[in-house]
């Protein structure tokens, strides 16, 4: 094969082929998709380090003391100058009577990239796995998700992992707080600054929601003149990029979980999606555990103490410090007459607004609903007028929505008084209270029209 062939066959090779003096590192020669790459000027007669690297003074990473005339020396690297990633091979070669280097790079970054991706896909899918293990085997879920965070963090390398989670005021407000959270080495911890925050504080945040229910902000920078008052906020967290995947149970958000300024595969949002799925699993489970335990205390109609309860405070009582106690037993009458007459919508009505009545003078914890019509209420550390003033106040205002519909009877005692005993005195004078009502046998309930009711 002649010279000038072989020549126009490397001229014509897709990969870049060039030839360099190990002496004084000046480039002797370069094909044609080398001056493509490295052009417009002549890099022929410079040194390789300044043209092919844009370095000034010799690489560190040089291979020249690895090179042999018999193998290709086989490695890697990123070129700074072009961005792509290639595969080298160098040997020794003799060129124009002389040893010199050369070089053949293959452009692989296309390639490089497909393997990252698919090595990146498997490291999120050990992480999953490590995450679901962990949410399994942890003793409680507290500890499971202080481990998840910090797989989370550090997959992402991360400044931060959490899970913010809402709850609702008295006025249907809602407010977000963050429950868990992991930092990385040297980040200082926000998450006790952060409780309670009006929702309102972040008016934006449905904005950049999209339809997968998630959040990426790449650069903070990006959203400073639209969205002031969120970057603001951000910003004051040293919060430059961030991910986030909101949490929803039964189609109601409920918080979210997300990670603060990660440098590493910060596009991807799909361990958030699967761990943000186990987190609204768990918090379905609190909220069912809450409301067995609810339930067990609560009357669920009105709100106050079930019979449950005020055994339980009976029975502590018992044992307690002698102090003031209060005990009243209450009836409502006409509740079946009115189940019958107007149906039981009707008298769930009449109860729910009377123990609106009662908890507007005595606290929610002294009231208990013992039975479909009977309450009863327990007050520790008040005085005998006070008490009698709370009882007719409470009684006045009943009478005005729902005349005649209160039997009641009450005891008070100093000290030294078993509360059971008050308990069935209590009761005893209110079915006093009682037989004087159904005296007059053809008396039934009605509630005054709410116009009388408030004057």
């Amino acid at each position: 094969m002649s010279t000038s062939f072989a020549q126009y066959l490397v001229e014509q090779l897709d990969a870049l082929i060039y030839l360099v003096d190990m002496q004084t590192c000046e480039v002797l020669y370069i094909n044609e998709r080398g001056k493509k790459l490295f052009g417009p000027g002549d890099v022929v007669g410079q040194a390789c380090y300044r043209v092919l690297q844009g370095r000034d003074e010799p690489c560190p990473f040089c291979t020249n003391h690895l090179l042999v005339r018999e193998f290709f020396h086989v490695w890697e690297h990123t070129n700074p100058i072009t961005g792509r990633h290639y595969l080298l091979k160098d040997k020794l070669v003799d060129w124009r009577g002389k040893t010199v280097r050369m070089e053949v790079a293959v452009d692989i970054t296309d390639k490089e990239n497909t393997s990252r991706a698919i090595k990146d896909k498997l490291e999120m899918q050990r992480a999953l796995v490590d995450c679901v293990r962990t949410f399994y085997t942890a003793p409680t879920f507290n500890e499971a998700i202080n481990i998840i965070l910090r797989i989370l963090g550090r997959i992402h390398q991360a400044d931060r992992a959490y899970v913010f989670e809402y709850t609702s005021g008295e006025r249907d407000e809602v407010f977000c707080s963050n429950t868990h959270e992991w930092c990385a080495e040297g980040v200082a911890p926000q998450k006790d600054k952060l409780q309670d925050l009006s929702l309102d504080l972040l008016p934006d945040w449905k904005t950049f929601l999209g339809p997968e229910q998630s959040i990426v902000i790449r650069d903070l920078e990006e959203i400073r003149e639209n969205f002031p008052q969120t970057y603001d906020i951000l910003k004051m967290q040293e919060i430059r990029s961030l991910m986030i995947s909101q949490l929803n149970v039964d189609g109601v958000a409920s918080g979210f979980i997300g990670v603060d300024n990660p440098r590493h595969l910060g596009e991807d949002l799909s361990l958030l999606w699967s761990l943000s799925y186990f987190v609204t699993m768990e918090q379905k489970k609190q909220r069912m555990e809450s409301n067995i335990l609810f339930l067990s205390q609560y009357d669920s109609l009105t709100g106050v103490g079930n019979r449950h309860s005020y055994m339980r405070l009976l029975s502590e009582l018992e044992s307690a410090e002698n102090a003031e106690t209060g005990v009243a037993f209450v009836d409502l009458n006409g509740l079946k007459s009115l189940n019958d007459r107007e149906g039981h919508t009707a008298g769930d009505i009449f109860l729910k607004r009377m123990s609106e009545v009662f908890a507007r003078h005595f606290s929610k914890e002294e009231l208990f609903r013992i039975g479909g019509d009977e309450f009863v209420i327990i007050c520790r550390g008040i005085s005998a007028q006070l008490f009698k003033k709370k009882l007719r106040s409470m009684r006045a205002e009943a009478e005005n929505l729902y005349p005649g519909a209160l039997a009641l009877g009450s005891v008070w005692k100093k000290s030294e008084a078993s509360p059971s005993e008050m308990a069935r005195l209590a009761d005893k004078r209110m079915y006093e209270d009682k037989r004087r009502h159904y005296h007059d046998r053809n008396r039934e309930l009605r509630p005054v029209p709410p116009a009388t009711a408030t004057q």
